[in-house]
């Protein structure tokens, strides 16, 4: 392993995180749900939030590489655009590549989003957690909050 660089991530670097993105919905069988121009839809609403100020992403350098990512999203949707404070912040796209896995990536990248958000004015934050990454999630904080979904065939 070399020298990880953890930063802001530029415009630039959006396509890797798409392309992370699209990754981590295919690794856990989940890629059907997707539009078929998922890549090119998802590119231009991250680039769209991200020049508004509404989206920041983290990445994690190895070797002039990038292995890690995560996002932070402010979200103005109903009905908390009603409340005192009308966003709340969700964290999105927390990747690491399989052989950069278990070495802390995601952890110091969420750290980095939620700070992020912090600064922004968030006063709740929320994410959609895989199994594998609940209980990084509860040690950062989170608690279960009693959502429900319901799937129509």
């Amino acid at each position: 392993m070399g020298n990880i660089e953890y930063r802001i991530g530029t415009l630039a670097e959006l396509a890797t995180v798409v392309s992370f993105k699209i990754r981590m919905f295919q690794e856990v069988g989940a890629d059907a749900l997707l539009a078929d121009d998922a890549s090119s839809t998802i590119g231009q609403e991250y680039e769209r939030l991200f020049q508004k100020g509404d989206l920041q992403h983290f990445v994690a350098f190895e070797e002039e590489e990038i292995v890690a990512c995560a996002v932070g999203l402010i979200k103005r949707d109903t009905p908390f655009c009603f409340f005192r404070t009308p966003f709340y912040g969700f964290v999105a796209d927390v990747y690491t590549v399989p052989e950069s896995r278990r070495l802390g990536h995601a952890r110091q990248l969420t750290h980095e989003v939620l700070s992020w958000l912090e600064r922004k004015g968030v006063r709740t934050v929320r994410l959609q957690p895989s199994a594998q990454a609940k209980s990084l999630y509860k040690e950062l904080g989170f608690q279960e909050s009693g959502e429900m979904v319901l799937h129509f065939d």
